[in-house]
């Protein structure tokens, strides 16, 4: 007797019994997702030794990030205007060239006669 046919047969005679036993194992095999799931959302700095060092450093050293508004007005007509934003983009050249001036990539000659780049280091 092969196994096959009585599986088949098994199958075939009993096709709600098998799909109640599925729907039921379905079920047991995702209820830990529903009731198992954590009440409390988790945190991105847990308590620990690691994050009241960040803590302390936050405290002691301003932050790196800091913000520049400005309020740019036309002194006549339209702020979008070529004029406007031409000044402004001389402006800003303006402002820029010494940091510019400051990070030129220079040639430097090595020792085997090759020439490499160097960006020199920025002077405050």
């Amino acid at each position: 007797m092969k196994l096959n046919p009585v599986i088949a047969n098994f199958l075939a005679n009993h096709p709600y019994l098998i799909l109640i036993i599925t729907l039921f194992l379905t079920l047991i095999l995702i209820s830990p997702l529903f009731f198992g799931a954590p009440t409390e959302q988790a945190s991105s700095n847990p308590p620990g030794e690691v994050y009241e060092l960040q803590e302390e450093i936050n405290d002691k050293f301003p932050t790196p990030f800091h913000f520049a508004s400005f309020v740019l007005e036309a002194k006549k007509g339209d702020v979008l205007s070529l004029e406007v934003l031409l000044e402004l983009k001389l402006n800003r050249d303006r402002l820029i060239q010494p940091i510019l001036a400051a990070s030129i990539v220079r040639p430097i000659q090595r020792e085997n006669g090759k020439e490499s780049s160097q960006t020199a280091p920025y002077i405050n």
